[in-house]
């Protein structure tokens, strides 16, 4: 007998997309059922997902990810594997069919999907944190240590349980127990495989290793051809994006640059892709850099500063470390946009660990 999976998937106000979510989860054929849980949605998310073929769970008021989940676990009979996605996937969630096949094939008790730049991810200090925990404790370098999107048995789920409160199934105000998550989910089970997933909802590439003892596996970047303005040889962006940030009426999909490890002596450059999504004219500023972290952004290239409604513009800069400069950088890239309600702020993120 095969076994069963359940796609569980928290939404709160996305009427949007749950839909088309959930009518991509349809397609995975090793799919048995998909729960989608309200977290008190104040909009048609329940409804939309009911109709898109759903069964709902609709809680009244928002109780936060971490703890719908975790009601919805305790509610549901236990299935064999569980397929944790987002709803704000739509067509992409088409794409996890790949997450399930080493767990159901047996080869991992946990994969985790690593989307590309502008299709999702965990980001921010707590995902460094766990990530850096994790290859102290475990010797496994995480890719993507708090990604939404994950096929995982009951068993190794349940040796994980109980989930954080809020947001802490992936990052988390509650970081101690955000992080704990991550570990044992490293930890507890007996094998964790990294899937990457293209942008045409297919598997890029798998990698897996046993828990404890995985090695981080660290390929090279690909040379641009380009040098940069201190004369480092520029080579492709490593890492991924993730996050929407809309304000003004521009909307950039893959806010937040998560680079991973970047070699000394290279440069980068992160890029962010800014679309006029409004019906008025938007007029763009000079970009500013908050270093939180590390050193030395840059300057900043900015294709065009005026924007039609539809059009778009890439922002990018330039981020090369020698020695001396080595270890985390974490930097927010602040636009100012001028529209119709005035001059606002959009704000991106990128980091990277700098070292050979």
């Amino acid at each position: 007998m095969s076994p069963r999976v359940v796609a569980l998937v928290p939404a709160r106000d996305e009427a949007d997309r749950v839909a088309a979510t959930v009518e991509a989860l349809r397609t995975v054929a090793a799919v048995d059922e998909i729960v989608v849980v309200d977290d008190g949605s104040s909009d048609r998310s329940a409804s939309e997902a009911l109709a898109a073929g759903a069964t709902v769970l609709r809680l009244q008021r928002p109780a936060g990810k971490g703890r719908a989940l975790e009601g919805a676990l305790r509610r549901l009979p236990t299935p064999d594997v569980w397929l944790l996605a987002d709803a704000d996937l739509a067509t992409s969630a088409g794409a996890l069919g790949a997450v399930l096949e080493p767990v159901l094939s047996g080869e991992a008790d946990l994969a985790i999907a690593t989307f590309p730049p502008g299709h999702g991810g965990g980001f921010g200090i707590v995902k460094r944190f766990a990530a850096g925990a994790i290859r102290l404790l475990c010797g496994f370098e995480a890719a993507e240590p708090l990604s939404g999107q994950r096929a995982v048995t009951a068993a190794a789920l349940e040796s994980c349980r109980p989930i954080a409160p809020g947001f802490g199934v992936e990052t988390g105000p509650d970081g101690g127990r955000a992080i704990r998550y991550a570990l044992a989910a490293v930890r507890n089970v007996g094998a964790v495989a990294g899937i990457a997933i293209n942008s045409r909802g297919g598997p890029a590439a798998v990698g897996s290793a046993d828990a404890g003892s995985a090695q981080a596996a660290t390929s090279e970047l690909a040379p641009t051809g380009e040098v940069s303005a201190m004369g480092a040889p520029v080579v492709e962006t490593p890492g991924y994006a993730s996050g929407t940030a809309q304000v003004g009426g521009i909307t950039v999909q893959g806010a937040n640059w998560a680079m991973g490890q970047v070699p000394l002596d290279v440069a980068v450059r992160p890029f962010w892709t800014l679309t006029n999504t409004g019906a008025a004219e938007v007029r763009l500023g000079e970009p500013e850099a908050q270093v939180r972290a590390g050193c030395c952004p840059g300057p900043f290239a900015l294709g065009t500063t005026t924007l039609g409604p539809g059009e778009s513009t890439v922002l990018t800069f330039e981020l090369a470390m020698h020695e001396g400069m080595d270890g985390w950088h974490d930097m927010g890239v602040y636009v100012p946009i001028e529209g119709q309600d005035g001059e606002q702020w959009l704000e991106l993120n990128v980091t990277g660990d700098f070292r050979n």
